[in-house]
């Protein structure tokens, strides 16, 4: 059955339409190549600019094989398409290499270099090109290409935030198998936002024991950065005395940027945390319309 056939019948009627007008604008002696054989002496050379000739150098390699392509689309056969596509390469080859050559020696400069066809969209398309406002196009496809990376970094923080944040889950439990740290300090826990906007404050909950020193501090750091010296960059805060309560961190002392951080319960003044709780940053959700 055919697939088809509209699409295919009319490659066909293009194909046909094609031969029929090459055919009467170079009559018998230019459709079987006569003036290949034939010495210029017994006639004289001619070009014709008529017919499907007005728009296309070479209408046989172009649309001369749309009726293959055609019968290709209605039985939906690969190898009918294969067989299209060759003969059309082929007779691209042959054009190039034989039929060219040859026109240009005998009608020398007679022959014009390009058909008005792909002329008149050559020109329409430099035009058009022209119009266009490069710094602006630039600015169009940077700022969706920035929107892209966006979604797209945000996609893998959530990924990795759900990741990260049953890992460490486990901390608190692992924490009371070590026994470089007092049994008081063993039962501290931190709580807070899974996931904030950047600008914003942030409620952080701890429990941990009733006579903790009053050094004991918590800190904001990028995931995988160790604690240490200059790092958190003045993004922590004192905790209270008492054995639970809630520490506010403003704004200024919270990243600016989008990531995944951890907030650390640090003993004393030293950089030995002994909680963590992960806490992923975005901006603002724009409203989808």
């Amino acid at each position: 059955a055919w697939k088809n056939p509209s699409g295919g019948l009319s490659l066909v009627m293009v194909n046909i339409y094609s031969s029929w007008s090459a055919y009467s604008a170079l009559g018998d002696l230019g459709w079987f190549y006569g003036d290949f054989f034939i010495p210029s002496d017994h006639y004289k050379p001619k070009l014709h600019y008529s017919g499907i000739y007005r728009y296309l150098n070479n209408p046989d390699c172009i649309t001369g094989y749309a009726g293959l392509y055609g019968l290709a689309l209605m039985s939906q056969s690969v190898t009918i398409f294969g067989l299209a596509f060759l003969a059309q390469v082929m007779n691209i080859i042959f054009i190039v290499v034989v039929e060219v050559p040859h026109m240009r020696r005998l009608y020398q400069n007679r022959i014009r270099d390009e058909s008005p066809f792909p002329s008149a969209v050559k020109q329409q398309f430099e035009k058009q090109l022209k119009k266009v406002d490069s710094r602006q196009l630039l600015k169009k496809g940077s700022k969706i290409v920035r929107e892209q990376s966006k979604k797209v970094q945000a996609r893998v923080l959530a990924e990795i935030f759900e990741l990260y944040g049953t890992l460490s889950e486990t901390f608190a439990d692992e924490q009371s198998n070590n026994h470089h740290l007092s049994n008081a300090h063993q039962i501290t826990r931190l709580s807070s936002q899974r996931s904030i906007e950047v600008y914003s404050d942030l409620s952080v909950s701890y429990q941990t024991c009733e006579n903790h020193t009053s050094k004991d501090w918590i800190g904001v750091y990028p995931v995988g950065v160790k604690s240490s010296p200059g790092i958190s960059n003045g993004k922590w805060m004192w905790v209270p005395l008492g054995g639970s309560g809630t520490v506010v961190f403003p704004a200024s002392k919270l990243p600016s940027e989008p990531g995944l951080f951890e907030i650390r319960y640090h003993l004393g003044q030293t950089y030995t945390a002994i909680a963590t709780t992960p806490v992923l940053f975005h901006h603002r959700k724009s409203k989808e319309t």
